[in-house]
């Protein structure tokens, strides 16, 4: 009884991989008023570590990290491994290139949001309307 109860009222886990620490807070507080139970990573390796363990219900993923591995090579690793290879993956990034958001997708990204573009509220409408 109670885990239908609680299974059907089950917070979406949505996991931020992102370097900027002002963006990353900003993110983390409109997700959590909006109802979503948040985990945050500010470099690619510890979003993996995150990933693997918690298995959250969407990633959101920066492109560029500063010496250390790219959002794509990250995507690359999640979308391999078995455990992370089903969590649908968002980009979040200024880079603009059609050629980066086509490798993106043919990785398996579902959805690519250019920062610039894009505010907060049109970003969690998009996860509102796709979980």
């Amino acid at each position: 009884m109670f885990s239908r109860l609680f299974g059907k009222n089950k917070l979406k886990t949505i996991l931020i991989i992102e370097d900027d620490d002002s963006l990353l807070k900003l993110y983390k507080a409109k997700f959590k008023k909006e109802g979503f139970k948040v985990l945050t990573a500010n470099n690619g390796l510890k979003g993996l570590e995150l990933s693997y363990k918690e298995r959250p219900d969407m990633i959101f993923l920066d492109i560029l990290f500063p010496g250390e591995m790219s959002g794509i090579e990250i995507l690359k690793i999640l979308k391999k491994h078995k455990a992370t290879k089903n969590i649908p993956v968002f980009l979040l990034s200024n880079i603009s290139e059609n050629e980066t958001m086509n490798q993106c997708f043919s990785l398996g990204a579902r959805g690519y949001f250019i920062k610039a573009f894009h505010t907060i509220e049109n970003i969690t409408a998009s996860i509102k309307q796709f979980l």
